[in-house]
């Protein structure tokens, strides 16, 4: 009997192939439901990231204005030349005392900031211009608008929006998915 004992444990030591390939089919699922929401999380995180980016590039050139008492602008730029669309991962800050929107030589670079753009920027800002001037009270007259970045797929739908009001405050719109809003701004914008 205790021959028999023995033999029963070894053989119990394991899965059968039954339950293997059930857990391997419930693993599979779990992941092939898992993968696309990650995917769509993953997507959405890196368009915050931009506009965040953004946003904190605007502040600064803000503060520049406010702490140095001068004109203080910022474009999209390669190198320090200021391009005439945002379609690039350069910001240059520069100081801006005789107000044309580009370095020139007598003017001071403050700072070139790189930012990881997912998706298309559409800047439509006053007077046509693809640049923002600061005051040294901190206003950005007369130049305000919307910087709107575009969703590549309809899976980061909807838009979002970086707004500069009169006074050069900047304020986010992220409109919920599928409203109207959201459907206005991809057809104004985008």
């Amino acid at each position: 009997m205790n021959k028999y004992k023995d033999l029963y444990q070894a053989n119990s030591a394991g899965f059968t192939l039954i339950e293997l390939l059930t857990t391997i089919t419930v693993f599979s699922l779990i992941i092939s439901i898992g993968i696309p929401a990650l995917s769509s999380m993953i997507h959405n995180y890196q368009e915050r990231t931009t506009m965040l980016q953004l946003h904190s590039a605007i502040h600064l050139t803000r503060d520049y204005a406010i702490t140095q008492q001068t004109f203080v602008a910022i474009c999209p730029s390669k190198g320090e030349q200021c391009l005439p669309h945002w379609q690039t991962e350069e910001l240059m800050i520069f100081t801006d005392p005789n107000k044309n929107g580009q370095l020139d030589n007598d003017e001071k670079l403050l700072k070139i900031i790189h930012i990881n753009i997912n998706g298309y920027i559409n800047a439509r800002l006053s007077s046509r211009r693809q640049y923002l001037r600061y005051h040294p009270e901190g206003l950005s007259r007369p130049i305000f608008g919307r910087i709107t970045l575009c969703p590549i797929s309809q899976e980061s739908y909807p838009p979002r929006q970086l707004i500069v009001n009169f006074v050069g405050r900047v304020r986010h719109n992220t409109p919920p998915r599928q409203s109207r809003d959201a459907e206005k701004i991809l057809n104004e914008n985008c």
